[in-house]
């Protein structure tokens, strides 16, 4: 919808029964709630403190999808045992990061994130961060990604 900044605009472009928004995070467009509530229904979701699974299972509740939510959920927990059972894992520990060029940064992914937990289950063992990393506070009160750059 739009690269950056959260554009009300783009999202209205759209035209959207329902707008689902971020309460932290890079990808947040909590500012423009006021806008976008007068564009579609919109709610703010907070999931960095939940599992993918438990988001999903609740956006299955308010939307009347709790089956397809439910199905998607047992989809993804045997691709992930047969991909677990395919795998060789590199020495442990590692540190899981995405790098974004554009923005000069670096999330890296701790136990507490979605990422991290999904690793974790295919037997990653995700390294402890160092004291004094030089963390950006741009994602808000997230603490489950740490961004550097």
């Amino acid at each position: 919808l739009y690269i950056g900044e959260p554009s009300a605009e783009a999202v209205a472009a759209q035209m959207p029964d329902l707008i689902l928004v971020s309460a932290t995070g890079g990808d947040s467009a909590l500012p423009l709630y006021d806008q976008l509530k007068t564009i579609a229904p919109t709610l703010v979701i907070n999931y960095d403190d939940k599992s993918w699974q438990t988001l999903l299972t609740q956006l299955g509740q308010i939307t009347g999808h709790e089956q397809q939510a439910s199905a998607r959920i047992a989809d993804f927990n045997k691709q992930l045992v047969s991909l677990k059972e395919k795998m060789k894992l590199p020495p442990q520990p590692v540190t899981a990061l995405v790098y974004t060029a554009a923005a000069h940064s670096a999330n890296i992914w701790t136990p507490a994130s979605a990422q991290g937990q999904m690793l974790e289950q295919l037997g990653f063992s995700l390294a402890t961060l160092p004291g004094g990393l030089p963390a950006s506070h741009s994602q808000g009160k997230r603490h489950d990604i740490v961004q550097l750059g």
